[in-house]
């Protein structure tokens, strides 16, 4: 699977989500990274039957993020925001674990606050 992350700095492990932000904090280039499956936890599923979607909208919508940037206070989280396959935003949370995989812990309809992050958002 070929996933494609925003990010600042040039990616030499191409493993690595761990992106730099721009003096304001957003992240305003791309590099591409190829990433395996992700592993979803059971605290990921809370909002699924909520908000209507099931554990492969997830892996499309990290798959397919628009933007992705990890937590500023905890280098070993990252969150993505991308659509699912009927283009409807997800917000997913994930851990980054030494071995680089993924473990997904939040995921949810995407808040109208992060939509200031995607390309053509209020902050553009």
């Amino acid at each position: 699977m070929v996933a494609f992350h925003i990010g600042l700095q040039q990616v030499h492990d191409t493993t690595d989500l761990r992106a730099a932000h721009g003096p304001d904090g957003r992240i305003d280039s791309f590099a591409i990274r190829y990433s395996h499956e992700v592993e979803i936890a059971d605290s990921a599923r809370k909002h699924q039957v909520r908000d209507r979607f099931d554990d492969e909208d997830i892996r499309h919508a990290v798959a397919h993020a628009v933007y992705a940037a990890d937590d500023g206070d905890d280098s070993d989280k990252a969150l993505y925001l991308g659509p699912d396959p009927a283009a409807r935003f997800l917000e997913v949370v994930v851990v980054l674990r030494a071995d680089g995989s993924e473990l997904v812990i939040h995921a949810m309809k995407m808040r109208r606050a992060y939509a200031a992050l995607l390309p053509g958002g209020a902050n553009d």
